[in-house]
């Protein structure tokens, strides 16, 4: 899959989760960490911490 397709996939993570999402959630999925990266170059999603990534345009939350 191109890296454009992995976005739903990872706002679909996100939607409950206040725009975050895990890799192991990413990678139970399907995604590979290549794809993750692929996003956050694309800006379509930020590394939060240390397995935790946030969609673009989510707004903080505490829980970070």
């Amino acid at each position: 899959m191109k890296g454009t397709t992995w976005l739903p996939i990872a706002a679909e993570l996100a939607t409950t989760q206040w725009g975050l999402f895990t890799t192991a959630q990413a990678r139970a999925a399907g995604m590979h960490p290549k794809h993750l990266a692929t996003l956050a170059d694309a800006g379509a999603i930020h590394h939060v911490r240390h397995g935790v990534h946030r969609i673009n345009g989510a707004p903080w939350h505490p829980h970070e």
